[in-house]
């Protein structure tokens, strides 16, 4: 067993671990022996022979390996001591080396900063130079957002801003891009002055069409204005003579009015003795199912209100309708043997409008989502009109031109006009038909329906389809 008193020497240490190094030598040398002896065999514990002989073989193993916790503890704790000591030492030494090492530490460490700072300053002011020229060329490359339709002076503008703008040796390395870029721009540019001019150029032909359509309208509508008058005046001819006709009639029918007045009252008599009679038996009847009535009227009274008390189409109308129809009496000496009959109409009535109420809720939900995706709807188209405003800006429409055979001396003949016209003379028609010839203003009016474009510009394919000179 190895017995350490105090913290050894270099030369005690080593000895002390010689002395470990052969007890765990000694002690593995024995393992051998143990294996072959105790290793896989199965002691009879249930007999007292079987457990002793057990016994004894675990204390024969168990001995070496507490001998070998024995001696690594007795080795290693004057060993910590020294390795602790070490430790110290080394730490005091290190920190005499830092005070002489840090002040030249910092020298060096001051000077490199002093150069880094240098090296980012003259990264930045590349970068910026650099920045500042990509800026310079990115206003050579103008506004993108330009169209003809924002016509031929601010177009000018723009080049006029683009020519003044001059590319030297301020550009460096860029000098060519920007060179390039100016060409590009100035090339865009002028391509969207010529379509803006064109532009221009047509919607003052347009201008100048719509303002001869126009002339040509107002003569046309005094035309039209006269035909009127001359309609109506036929018209009047047409309605004094059946003013006659119908005071003839009235003569007759007050005539025959009389005669049937005489027997009506006679028979009015008999049956008005009849009804008073009846009256008298139903009357009790009468007023009791009038109150049932009145209970179910109390579902249409609930959806419609009633005039003076409660305004209808309200939820607060159906929940005080249905309180008033539940408070409702039914009682045996105001109903009697319709007393059954008043019980199921206030029952049914109080179903309904229960019933009622909750659909108005479900409505009411229902008419807020609605409005909400209308609402969504509405921006949606209002973007969308935007979109096809600015399209049609672009590119005006090309609809197709009326084929002339549909257009005659006469007039336009719509299919199976001339048809009809025979069956009618043939079945004896009161009036000769009149030829069907629609005027330039109908006619155009069909034309923009039918290809969506306003009436001016219907009129101008009109024109040009009859071949008229403006």
């Amino acid at each position: 067993m190895v017995d350490v008193a105090e913290a050894p020497s270099e030369a005690g240490s080593l000895s002390i671990l010689n002395t470990a190094v052969a007890e765990f030598d000694r002690v593995a040398a024995g393992i051998g022996q143990l294996e072959s002896k105790y290793k896989g065999v199965v002691f009879d514990v249930s007999t007292p022979k079987g457990m002793k002989e057990a016994c004894e073989a675990r204390a024969a193993i168990r001995e070496p390996r507490y001998e070998v916790e024995r001696v690594r503890k007795a080795v290693k704790a004057p060993l910590l001591k020294l390795s602790k000591e070490i430790d110290g030492r080394a730490a005091e030494i290190t920190e005499k080396l830092l005070e002489i090492e840090e002040p030249v530490d910092q020298q060096i460490k001051a000077e490199e900063a002093r150069k880094e700072a240098e090296k980012q300053a003259r990264i930045a002011a590349e970068v910026k130079r650099v920045a500042d020229i990509q800026e310079r060329i990115a206003e050579l490359r103008g506004n993108q957002l330009l169209t003809p339709a924002d016509g031929s002076k601010l177009i000018a503008e723009h080049i006029a801003d683009l020519e003044r703008i001059a590319v030297d040796e301020s550009f460096a390395e860029f000098r060519d891009l920007a060179a390039a870029t100016k060409a590009a721009t100035l090339e865009r540019l002028n391509k969207l002055l010529t379509a803006a001019q064109a532009h221009e150029a047509e919607q003052e032909r347009i201008r100048l069409e719509r303002e001869e359509l126009a002339r040509q309208r107002q003569a046309q509508e005094e035309a039209n204005r006269k035909q009127r008058e001359r309609i109506a005046a036929e018209e009047a001819e047409a309605r004094r003579k059946r003013e006659a006709e119908e005071a003839q009639l009235r003569a007759q029918r007050e005539e025959n009015e009389r005669v049937a007045k005489a027997q009506r009252d006679a028979a009015e008599a008999e049956q008005q003795r009849i009804a008073a009679e009846n009256r008298r038996q139903s009357e009790l009847a009468q007023a009791r199912w009038g109150e049932i009535n009145a209970i179910g009227h109390q579902v249409m009274i609930a959806t419609v209100g009633r005039v003076g008390v409660r305004q209808g189409g309200t939820r607060e109308c159906i929940v005080e309708t249905l309180a008033e129809t539940e408070a409702w009496p039914v009682t045996e000496e105001k109903f009697g043997p319709l007393l059954a009959a008043a019980l199921s109409a206030r029952t049914n009535a109080c179903d309904q409008i229960r019933a009622a109420l909750a659909a108005f809720d479900q409505a009411a939900e229902q008419r807020r989502q609605q409005e909400e995706l209308q609402r969504q709807q509405d921006a949606l188209a209002a973007q969308r009109a935007e979109f096809e405003r600015q399209q049609a800006a672009l590119a005006p429409p090309v609809a197709q031109a009326i084929e002339p055979e549909q257009v005659s001396g006469t007039g336009y003949q719509p299919d199976g006009f001339a048809e009809v016209t025979t069956v009618a003379i043939a079945e004896g028609a009161p009036v000769a038909a009149k030829e069907f010839a629609p005027n330039a203003d109908a006619i155009a009016g069909i034309v923009a329906s039918e290809f969506g474009v306003s009436f001016e510009q219907a009129m101008v394919w009109c024109l040009k389809a009859f071949e008229v000179t403006p």
